[in-house]
């Protein structure tokens, strides 16, 4: 019953998402599902891997929170410090917290990536907060985690080195 019932607003998420808005071009974005569990679910837009000039490539991914319990602690877990680090956000805004679109950006020949940038999103599509991590530097990517996952699969969709 619990995974008809996840499976249900995954389908309701799916197809309501910006996952599924027309581009500029006219073209669809393309989301592909790396990680899924009981707290929500981690896709990749294959669309929009590039490669930097100095061969890094960089990706968005979204998490999206599941309204169940695994995740709404998953998400307070992701805003813990939102409260007091941005005290001019509601409180009931964040607990309307949908899902989160992130930047990284990754050396595929070192297995090496850093966090560029987290936006959380609420329920209804308002842009809650933008978080910069421009200045992280690249460290090693975790051997049998999602982070290799979503490596692995950025690195085999991005555009070829020059």
């Amino acid at each position: 019953m619990t995974k008809r019932i996840l499976l249900a607003a995954l389908c309701f998420i799916l197809t309501t998402s910006p996952a599924h808005t027309q581009t500029r071009d006219g073209g669809k974005n393309t989301w592909t599902l790396i990680s899924d569990d009981d707290s929500g679910f981690l896709l990749l837009d294959t669309a929009r891997i590039r490669r930097t000039r100095s061969g890094t490539v960089t990706a968005w991914s979204k998490f999206v929170f599941l309204p169940t319990k695994e995740g709404r602690e998953k998400r307070d877990q992701a805003t813990a410090g939102m409260k007091s680090a941005y005290p001019n956000i509601k409180p009931e805004k964040i607990q309307k917290l949908e899902r989160k679109l992130i930047l990284n950006e990754y050396d595929c020949e070192l297995q090496q990536s850093a966090l560029r940038q987290i936006v959380f999103y609420t329920d209804s599509g308002e842009a809650l907060v933008s978080l910069d991590y421009s200045k992280e530097k690249l460290s090693p990517i975790v051997p049998e985690s999602v982070g290799e996952s979503l490596m692995e699969a950025v690195c085999k969709a991005a555009p070829p080195q020059q």
